[in-house]
């Protein structure tokens, strides 16, 4: 099965802390962007997955500040979100986490070539504008620090996706305590 297939298929998991452990569950309905835009406690980013440093970035968040197997984790969140509905469809990760590790997730966007823009996408096609639908005070765009072009796309995504599998490896291995290192 090809990695499209597989996220074109998984199912939504809703991860909770509760007595100390980490819960994953299936969730039977989706809760609308909207009422996630409304939790305050979150801050959240918006980056179209073609723009280098997008995965980068959500990768690294996760397996260097949330790291996968620890209650922290439980405190992460990455939705991915086909949008526009008509037209041409672009994948985008919506990553949250808590307000007051903005810094820290500013710093690792920055190492990835990123930055926070206030808003949210717009994408305009001859019907007009559309806004991403998850407009909030909390909502924040991921943006490229410097640019990119179409004579340096490949290159720059086949070099970020080398460095998150290699984020992933060392996670992992961190996981089954093959590294003395403490991320």
């Amino acid at each position: 099965m090809s990695v499209e297939n597989t996220i074109a298929n998984s199912p939504v998991i809703m991860m909770e802390e509760r007595d100390g452990k980490i819960y994953a569950e299936p969730c039977n309905s989706y809760i609308p962007l909207e009422v996630l835009a409304g939790d305050t406690a979150m801050f959240y980013v918006v980056g179209a997955t073609f723009r280098p440093g997008v995965v980068e970035f959500s990768t690294r968040l996760e397996h260097e500040h949330y790291r996968p197997g620890t209650p922290k984790n439980s405190k992460y969140r990455l939705i991915i979100v086909n949008w526009p509905l008509d037209e041409w469809k672009v994948r985008w990760y919506v990553i949250g986490f808590p307000v007051e590790d903005r810094h820290t997730a500013e710093r690792v966007a920055k190492e990835c070539g990123l930055r926070f823009a206030d808003g949210v996408p717009c994408m305009i096609s001859g019907s007009g504008r559309e806004y991403f639908p998850m407009e909030s005070k909390n909502v924040w765009n991921l943006e490229n620090i410097e640019g990119w072009t179409p004579a340096n796309w490949e290159e720059k995504m086949e070099n970020e996706r080398r460095r998150v599998e290699k984020v992933v490896e060392d996670s992992v291995a961190l996981q089954k305590g093959k590294v003395n290192v403490e991320l």
